[in-house]
């Protein structure tokens, strides 16, 4: 791994430690801001372009509108699916560790015995 890839690979990581911590701030906070939402929004575009279920969150997070008026998405539902979020997202980090440590001990390929 060169300096670039471990610089690139800490800059996503901290995009994702925001990430949690923008989606932990909105569960907690009844009517959160269009601000918190604006900022989950970026970051999963950023770094999940290719994940469709979060994709369509994305699409719902634009959407989102605290008041709950006609034709948004208010807070209720919207922390619902960011609470399915966070449950995709501790599933994809898991199956990221899987395969780092499957690299890591077997680093020619094959099944790992």
């Amino acid at each position: 791994m060169t300096g670039s890839d471990r610089s690139d690979r800490t800059h996503e990581d901290e995009q994702r430690q925001l990430l949690r911590s923008a989606l932990d701030e909105f569960v907690a906070n009844p009517g959160a801001s269009l601000d918190i939402a604006g900022r989950i929004e970026v970051l999963l575009d950023d770094l999940y372009p290719s994940d469709d279920y979060l994709q369509e969150t994305v699409e719902m997070l634009a959407c989102y509108r605290p008041e709950e008026a006609e034709r948004t998405i208010g807070w209720a539902v919207m922390r619902s699916r960011l609470i399915g979020v966070k449950r995709h997202l501790d599933t994809q980090d898991e199956k990221s560790k899987v395969q780092l440590h499957d690299r890591e001990n077997n680093p020619h390929g094959g099944a790992v015995k």
